[in-house]
């Protein structure tokens, strides 16, 4: 059986006016990545690094300067490199690796993973429209079972090529 404990549910409320005890899902996301220690893992469809207004830009770059290891799943190459980029020169721990795709499939997993001991998994991509004007929710939790299927899971796609870790020229 697997085991979620402390699940916290959040939501993007685009009206205002839905009711509920949590904090919404953009500070939430933001504060699971503030409280890393040691890693963060990002796995999003839709990464938008490259805007400076992206709603992550700044904890990652504090959790960055703090030694944190930072790695990126994501669809697109040039959103993964563009990411992996900007932080590496922050912390050259900093990886990330792409879709390669066989067809028209995509990579479209919605998940963070914090010291590989708190995960967001939701449906929200990690971009603007999804944070601020999509309807999304997502639950922060703690589950050592479901980070490490998840964890086999991307290792499976690495081993099978399906996902290309990206290449770095940090001087």
């Amino acid at each position: 059986m697997t085991r979620v404990d402390d699940v916290k549910v959040s939501f993007t409320d685009v009206e205002g006016t839905f009711e509920h005890k949590t904090l919404d899902l953009e500070q939430a996301i933001r504060q699971l990545v503030l409280s890393a220690r040691n890693s963060v893992k990002l796995l999003s469809y839709s990464l938008p690094s490259y805007d400076e207004n992206w709603f992550l830009h700044n904890a990652l770059d504090t959790a960055a300067k703090n030694g944190v290891r930072i790695q990126f799943y994501g669809d697109r190459e040039t959103e993964i490199l563009t990411a992996v980029s900007r932080l590496s020169y922050i912390n050259p721990k900093t990886e990330g690796w792409y879709w390669v795709q066989n067809g028209r499939d995509l990579f479209h997993i919605k998940a963070i993973v914090v010291d590989d001991t708190r995960l967001y998994l939701g449906s929200a991509n990690l971009s603007k429209n999804a944070i601020t004007s999509s309807a999304e929710w997502g639950i922060i939790c703690e589950s050592p079972d479901v980070i490490e299927r998840l964890r086999a899971y991307l290792d499976h796609l690495i081993e099978r090529g399906r996902l290309k870790e990206v290449e770095v020229d940090v001087r």
